[in-house]
């Protein structure tokens, strides 16, 4: 990128095409915001399987939720 700083060679470069700057700082906590909501939970989750605190689901689960799919 350094030495060639086109999106669309000899007509955009990166500067050009980029945001402007209080979209990408939004963009940034927006998404910083999701991480910090998201990873916990997946790391739970995470936790939980591998400790096997986690009921398994029974032949019967798997029916009843495959009826409700239907209606």
């Amino acid at each position: 990128m350094a030495q060639r700083p086109y999106l669309i060679p000899t007509s955009l470069t990166v500067a050009e095409g980029a945001g402007a700057a209080g979209t990408l700082r939004w963009l940034g906590v927006v998404t910083l915001v999701a991480v910090l909501l998201v990873f916990p939970a997946i790391a739970l989750l995470y936790w939980l399987d591998t400790h096997g605190e986690l009921e398994s689901l029974t032949d019967a689960d798997l029916r009843r939720r495959g009826a409700g799919d239907h209606g």
